[in-house]
């Protein structure tokens, strides 16, 4: 795929060097969470606290994005992605 063009074999696969979708940085986060397994865990997983703790968390990392403060962003997220793995997957 170095020319950017797609890739071949064991079926055609569409040229993912113009799909716009892949220009979102949003995009591999909506492939991931809109997978079955995932929503299930969320779904067994859910209570209003957490709720409130995950719309805090989102705030955070909001605020930090929207200072341009890359550090508090990524020390945010970081802190956010430790919540979830915490809540659903008991780590």
């Amino acid at each position: 795929m170095p020319d950017a063009k797609g890739a071949t074999g064991a079926g055609a696969y569409p040229a993912l060097a113009n799909d716009s979708r892949l220009n979102a940085a949003i995009y591999p986060i909506t492939v991931v969470i809109n997978q079955s397994p995932w929503f299930e865990m969320k779904k067994r997983s859910f209570s209003e606290e957490r709720r409130r703790t995950y719309c805090s968390e989102h705030q955070t990392i909001l605020d930090a994005l929207l200072r341009r403060d890359p550090e508090s962003a990524n020390q945010a997220m970081l802190a956010h992605l430790r919540t979830v793995e915490r809540n659903l997957l008991g780590r």
